[in-house]
């Protein structure tokens, strides 16, 4: 058992900020950003992680880029997402801007409301098993897409289930633009787009514990990489 200066137990935390090398960041980092394109059984867009409308439409622009079979999205009310002033707008708001890209009611799947990351991680998941999909891909804002992969595959692991995940986002990006994070329970992180990826590196660390309380944790670097290198393309996914 290890051990800290005040002769402690470490926690989780503490072992994965002493035991993760900027190597194994700058690893998960690179296989989130660059990882392969495939015409996956669905596409599931995680609900707005910034306050942004050209974000949004960034994100409009990239599914309406990519060959789609089913299309999944966070099925919280815009009621809902007022009242928890979170940065999702809600399911209503983003079927209609879907529907400028020609998407119909019909060609959208909505999750069960989902709070919070890993909340859509579960959700996203029954919804696979239910309908018998084998692949999965994630679309998300480039600050955001790791730990939405990190979650992702510690709900895999703690239900047991086997599922080809595939990680998407976009580039081109201006760091420097004005963005704004509603946090649930009502704070916000104001600033340029940039400044999101310090709040998202702290929760990375925080989630990792997973003796916390409060949260649900999610997987290690080391448990990314080794998912990533692993998973069985050919014999689960088509190429696109």
């Amino acid at each position: 058992r290890v051990r800290n200066k005040n002769n402690s137990v470490k926690t989780d935390r503490e072992r994965y900020i002493m035991n993760t090398s900027s190597a194994d960041m700058m690893k998960a980092l690179l296989l989130v950003l660059t990882d392969q394109k495939h015409r996956s059984d669905a596409v599931f867009v995680h609900g707005s992680s910034v306050n942004s409308v050209d974000l949004d439409e960034r994100v409009l622009n990239h599914l309406n880029e990519i060959q789609l079979r089913n299309l999944i999205v966070n099925g919280t009310s815009d009621d809902r997402c007022r009242e928890k002033k979170l940065a999702y707008p809600g399911c209503e708001t983003w079927l209609r801007q879907l529907e400028t890209i020609g998407f119909n009611r019909d060609d959208v799947q909505f999750t069960p409301e989902a709070l919070h990351t890993a909340a859509e991680s579960d959700a996203v998941i029954n919804i696979c098993q239910s309908k018998g999909y084998r692949s999965l891909t994630l679309l998300a804002l480039p600050h955001h897409i790791l730990r939405c992969m990190l979650q992702m595959i510690f709900c895999l692991q703690r239900k047991k289930v086997e599922l080809a995940v595939y990680a998407q986002t976009f580039g081109n990006v201006d760091w420097n633009m004005d963005a704004m994070k509603t946090v649930l329970g009502g704070s916000t992180i104001q600033g340029v787009f940039s400044d999101h990826i310090d709040a998202e590196h702290q929760r990375i660390e925080k989630y990792m514990d997973r003796s916390g309380t409060g949260y649900t944790p999610h997987a290690t670097l080391t448990e990314l990489i080794q998912y990533m290198s692993t998973r069985r393309i050919s014999d689960i996914v088509s190429p696109a």
